[in-house]
């Protein structure tokens, strides 16, 4: 077994990193796809593989996951250049504290229901490995917003409730 997928808190910031389904050539899935949790971690499992086939030997001593709202490809660029040109710099060449992490990693958000990501969905989304509509947490794609009793049997738990998935056996 790889000892970096051994941990709860990799395994979460693994799944809320890679749930695009076409980043493994898969179809945009349908609504019927999405509100199914199953679909989710199918997705989540792939990536997994997928991290699991680039793994070095290397093992996360911990995962801090920064979560910065709104900060999309454009807003960091935009502060970093401005950030390089008020240390005197052209701003391009500039990197931000962050970015100099030795891991770093994006995800692309979005809900079931809308393209613009809803902090509640996206949330549901990271701590479950399960995308959901916007404005609901901890609860699949099922639900209906505001009807309170479509959410009876729709509850997802959390990674850290739950073991990890266990990790595909590398085939290198």
């Amino acid at each position: 077994m790889l000892q970096a997928f051994r941990s709860r808190r990799t395994a979460a910031l693994t799944l809320a990193v890679a749930l695009t389904p076409s980043a493994f050539g898969a179809p945009s899935p349908s609504p019927a796809a999405e509100a199914n949790p199953a679909y989710w971690r199918a997705v989540g499992a792939k990536a997994l593989a997928a991290q699991a086939a680039a793994y070095r030997g290397e093992t996360a001593k911990n995962v801090i996951l920064f979560i910065g709202d709104g900060m999309g490809i454009s807003s960091v660029s935009a502060a970093r250049i401005y950030a390089g040109q008020k240390a005197g710099g052209l701003g391009e060449d500039h990197q931000l504290s962050f970015e100099r992490f030795p891991a770093v990693a994006l995800s692309k958000t979005y809900n079931t229901n809308q393209q613009t990501a809803d902090s509640a969905g996206t949330m549901t989304a990271m701590i479950t490995g399960v995308k959901t509509l916007a404005g609901v947490l901890s609860v699949d794609g099922s639900v209906r917003r505001g009807d309170c009793a479509s959410g009876q049997g729709a509850a997802v738990p959390s990674l850290l409730e739950t073991p990890p998935p266990a990790p595909p056996t590398p085939t290198w």
